[in-house]
């Protein structure tokens, strides 16, 4: 939606398959999504699979898609580039996709001395998460540019990285504080998930424990995950339905590159929405709807940099301290 709302003309993203044709036939049928897909899928479903791979068996069934389409239809980037396509339909956009086929290591590789060329960032954030400053530069230091490289040595010294435990303290206490009312009020929680999160508070130790708790054949980790997320962050289910049954309200640019002064006057001309460079300035141009969207935005990045200071000692600028990254 950003992207059609700026008039771009073409995308590119990363995919295991690189037949663009079958990510647009998948895409349109899955757009349309006929009534007899529907209910293979529910019957797929009622089997106690989890979504993609109910939705797999069910479009394997239902399309003259031959066996070899399994990859298309569960690798990761497969499945967000199908996405990507359907996003295209549902807005009748003029977009043109195109595919950049992934070379190296898989998706979810973690081994990084089996890489190749290029390892995946499950590899790379496996290395950075060990403390061994010799661990980040001989097992990295090939697959990165140096000044990537540079600005990661400097936060892996500072034991600046942060993952989803950091945020346990925070996530436990909103989790006490609402148990009594249930979470069905927020986005990606049902009911039956809400009423497993209020069984097992009790029992919470941290977060990745407690989502891998709450994991099931119908609910994929990465679900639970970001359900969690929004119950930290507050994301209810009118606030997402308000986001989705939208266009963006808003652009924000977070950095840019001295030479393209012509693509942003290019941005400025041609968007539909507010484009904001100045954080400050915002509440005088944004509608208050538009305003009560970014300042979510502002919680959030308020919540990491709170659990990042916590954990470093060092106190990092607020939004609105910080200008857009210029290179």
């Amino acid at each position: 939606s950003i992207l059609n709302d700026l008039n771009i003309d073409t995308i590119c993203f990363g995919a295991e398959t690189d037949s663009i044709t079958d990510f647009l036939t998948l895409a349109e049928f899955l757009n349309k999504e006929p009534a007899f897909f529907k209910n293979t899928l529910k019957n797929e479903l009622k089997k106690g699979v989890s979504f993609p791979v109910a939705r797999s068996s069910a479009l394997l069934t239902e399309t003259s898609l031959p066996d070899s389409s399994q990859e298309l239809l569960s690798s990761p980037n497969n499945i967000l580039g199908i996405e990507y396509c359907k996003a295209l339909f549902a807005l009748s956009s003029s977009i043109k996709p195109h595919i950049i086929k992934r070379e190296g290591s898989g998706y979810n590789d973690t081994d990084i001395s089996k890489s190749g060329h290029f390892a995946s960032a499950s590899a790379i954030r496996t290395v950075l998460l060990n403390p061994s400053k010799s661990a980040l530069v001989s097992d990295i230091s090939s697959f990165l540019p140096a000044s990537s490289l540079e600005l990661l040595d400097n936060d892996q010294n500072k034991q600046a990285f942060l993952s989803e435990n950091d945020f346990s303290l925070l996530l436990h206490y909103q989790l006490l504080r609402e148990m009594d009312f249930g979470f069905s009020s927020y986005s990606d929680v049902s009911e039956d998930l809400s009423n497993r999160i209020q069984n097992k508070v009790s029992s919470f130790t941290n977060w990745s424990d407690f989502a891998l708790s709450l994991k099931s054949k119908e609910l994929t980790y990465t679900r639970i995950n970001r359900a969690l997320t929004h119950i930290l962050l507050g994301i209810t289910n009118d606030k997402l339905l308000f986001a989705k049954s939208n266009h963006p309200l808003y652009l924000r640019i977070l950095g840019f590159s001295k030479n393209a002064s012509l693509l942003l006057s290019s941005i400025k001309h041609n968007s539909s929405i507010p484009l904001i460079s100045k954080l400050a300035d915002a509440k005088n141009s944004l509608s208050a709807a538009s305003y009560a969207m970014l300042k979510t935005d502002i919680f959030a990045s308020d919540v990491y940099r709170t659990v990042k200071t916590a954990k470093t000692g060092q106190n990092n600028p607020n939004e609105f301290k910080q200008s857009p990254i210029l290179l």
